[in-house]
Parts: C-alpha cells; structure tokens; sequence
C-alpha cells in the first residue's frame, strides 16, 4: 500500500532502460464488469463440484450424478451427503442421500418419468452445512426421422459468385420424402486470422465490427424423388474482418409439422485478395524507439493455388 500526500495523477514504473507509464486519475479505472473478480468462496473450509454422465437428459431418462468433495479437514467417507431436486417451476421433486463416499466421491442415481415437465432442473448438495449447487437440463429431444442431405458442390464459398444447392431427403424406413418442404440458410461468422503454411501471419483487420450474417438461400418443395436444385448467388459481405465461416443448416419439415436437420460448416471467401502482417517478435508488441521490420505478404486466388507477394517494411516506433 502506498500513502499518498495528494491526489495522483500519474503512475510511472522503471526497470533498467524500460519505463511504463499509468494514468491513475479518476474515471480512467480499468473496467471490472466484464471480469469475474469475486474469487473463490469457501464452505465451511470445503469445496464440492457436481458433474454428470452427460450434459442433457430427456424426461424418463436416469440421471447418474457424482459430487467430488474436498475440504481442509478430513471428511470421513462415512459421512452422509444429501441431493434435493427441483423442477424448473421451483417444485421439490425427489430426495437423494449418499452414506458413503469414495475417496472424496459421491454417487447419485436419479430416475425420471417421461410425463416430468422440461427445462431448467436445479439439484442442492449439503453436507457438514456446507450446500452445492448444479443445474441440470431436461429437455425433450427429438431425434431425426428423415435423413437430410445439402450439397453445394465446392469446398470454398466466394462472395458473389455462384453455387448449385442441392437437396436431397428420404424417411430413415426407405422411400423417398416426396413433396415435403425444405429450406437452407447461411449464418456467416469471422473464421480463421491465417492460412495453412503461413502461421504467425494475421489476415484481419481488427478494427472490423463485423460479427453475424444471416440469409436464406433456398426455400422450396421436394420432388416425388424427395429431391431438389437451384442456382443461388452468393451474398457480398460488406466490412468482413477477413476470411469467414459458413454456417450451412438445411431443414426438412414433414406434414405433421416436425422437421429433420442437417448442418454444414465451409470456409467462406469475400475477398478475391488478402493482405496478411507478421510482426518481428512472437508477441503482439514492438519495443518503443526503435525500427521493426514488419512483414507483409499479398494473396490472391483463394484457396488455390496461392499467388504469394512477399514484402518488408520498416516501422518507426516512437518512444512516446
């Protein structure tokens, strides 16, 4: 702690030739908001963690639930570990107790009905008066009766040119899904900062706000062969920060309403060129007062072949 005389209004730190300098002047405070600052709490000296068997369940499955406890003092494995369960409506469900551990671990079994209401489910720990806590999500998950199958017949999307969407569904028994409706959409999102072979060089511009995209490139009726086709014109993407990603989803809906899907991930160009910048160091800094070689390199004819422009420039830091 330092005792001050006044208000400051500047911190400067020095080691060897070095020298940092801080405002320390009110209003200029770094932001704690986006930033988990809390720490860590203890209960009663003791930590617990709850995981399960996987991360969603559907209503009349059995839930098997561990909590791993560990705690300044030893905690005889003999002692009892109690689990309540709530519904998502904040309804208690159901009472679990665990008499004995293994080395610190804690087993439960949960089971379900297929009637028990979807959502968010809540389950308490307490042991020694110490209480933990663990969402648990129970959601009615529908698997797909229609194989789905979208084809755009490149391994790269361009900007502006144009793609042959292919569509193609039949029932998981066999026959064809005849005359049902499809749809396919793109959500466009920032993809890859550099290109395989030229690691530690940044194709982006960072001061892109640039951050979804979305827009629908098919909607039509399937054939009786449960098949459809059309040429659709890629979107121009304006202020990308470089290469992005293609989120593909193509949706099949069948005539009681519910619907099949697949998904498709693909690199997407907007760009005919990209210029990428690799800095002198390993790190995103350049020693002030002095001149960095920064290197620059050109690429045209995305993904292939690659037309590289290789180049140098001299950066003066300044030392203020």
């Amino acid at each position: 702690m330092v005792k001050l005389t006044g208000r400051p209004f500047l911190a400067v730190v020095s080691k060897g030739n070095s020298t940092t300098y801080l405002k320390v002047t009110e209003g200029n405070e770094k932001s704690l908001s986006r930033f988990d600052t809390g720490g860590e709490i203890l209960q009663k000296g003791m930590k617990g963690f709850i995981y399960g068997e996987r991360g969603v369940w559907r209503p009349g499955d059995t839930l098997h639930l561990t909590m791993i406890l560990h705690s300044d003092e030893k905690v005889p494995d003999t002692h009892p570990a109690i689990m309540d369960i709530y519904t998502p409506q904040g309804q208690f469900f159901t009472r679990k107790v665990c008499r004995k551990a293994e080395n610190g671990f804690y087993t439960f079994t949960v089971p379900t009905v297929a009637d028990n209401p979807t959502g968010l489910w809540n389950a308490y720990v307490k042991i020694g008066g110490a209480t933990f806590h663990k969402s648990l999500r129970i959601e009615a998950i529908k698997p797909n009766r229609l194989k789905v199958n979208v084809d755009l017949g490149t391994e790269m999307l361009k900007s502006g040119s144009s793609v042959n969407v292919k569509v193609a569904s039949n029932w998981l028994t066999g026959p064809a899904a005849a005359s049902l409706p499809a749809k396919v959409s793109m959500t466009l999102k920032p993809g890859q900062s550099s290109f395989k072979g030229l690691e530690g060089y940044r194709f982006i511009d960072p001061a892109s706000s640039f951050e979804s995209y979305s827009k629908d490139l098919l909607d039509v009726r399937l054939s009786q062969d449960g098949k459809a086709q059309s040429s659709v014109t890629l979107p121009r993407v304006q202020n990308a920060p470089g290469m992005l990603t293609a989120n593909i989803l193509c949706s099949v809906m069948e005539d009681g309403g519910d619907e099949s899907y697949t998904t498709l991930t693909m690199p997407y160009s907007p760009y005919s060129a990209y210029v990428g910048a690799k800095l002198p160091s390993d790190g995103d800094y350049l020693e002030t007062g002095k001149t960095a070689a920064v290197n620059v390199l050109d690429i045209n004819e995305i993904p292939s072949p690659l037309v590289i422009i290789c180049g140098e420039r001299d950066v003066d830091v300044p030392a203020s």
